[in-house]
């Protein structure tokens, strides 16, 4: 660039021509953005363009087709995702019960009678019965915690060696049963929308219905 001399800033004009929708996009645009496995509107839009080309329909009839996939995707969700709400459940009460099991002195009394163990509680502060409490609550904890830190080790091992953690199996089912049910449609259009719809929230939720 000559010195002096301007850089190449937009124009007035050309910025007028901006997609600002994703329906605007080019065919060509979208199919590069599609390379984003998580990228769902992406793949919505796809497949809303998918739906058009194959029913020869136009673009709200195949939204309405696109949402009547989005739920039939959603019903599986529930059943899928529940070891993971589960394991949600289980370390909130871990998190929240570990506390009283150690310094509550009734909490604390009543699992050493429950373990029969001889260790005598004492009443008295927090510290005074974590004290006592900790003699057979470290075992426990220290064993859990230990579990817990060798899953993490095994998860983090299984996505190094291109091992489908669980949840990675649940979107792949989900992807499958959607294209076995919608075989009319491009299988990798299908799969790419039923991998990438998330399990909840508003995002991306073309329904507005409640997860």
């Amino acid at each position: 660039r000559a010195p002096g001399q301007h850089p190449p800033y937009p124009t007035i004009a050309s910025v007028q021509r901006m997609p600002r929708e994703l329906y605007e996009f080019s065919n060509e645009a979208l199919a590069l953005a599609a390379r984003l496995p998580d990228a769902h509107d992406v793949h919505q839009e796809r497949l809303v363009r998918e739906i058009m080309a194959v029913d020869a329909v136009t673009y709200p009839e195949a939204c309405g087709k696109m949402k009547e996939m989005f739920e039939f995707n959603s019903k599986l969700s529930a059943t899928l995702t529940l070891p993971l709400h589960t394991g949600l459940v289980v370390a909130i009460v871990g998190a929240v019960g570990c506390i009283p099991l150690v310094f509550e002195y009734n909490t604390a009394l009543y699992v050493a009678d429950l373990l029969q163990v001889e260790e005598e509680i004492h009443r008295g502060t927090f510290a005074v019965v974590g004290q006592h409490s900790w003699s057979y609550m470290e075992p426990i904890l220290g064993t859990a915690s230990f579990s817990i830190l060798c899953l993490q080790l095994l998860r983090a091992g299984m996505v190094n060696m291109a091992y489908q953690p669980y949840i990675d199996w649940c979107n792949s089912r989900r992807a499958n049963r959607l294209a076995e049910a919608y075989p009319q449609y491009s299988r990798s259009i299908v799969k790419d929308f039923g991998r990438s719809q998330p399990y909840r929230g508003a995002k991306f939720n073309p329904v507005k219905a409640s997860w």
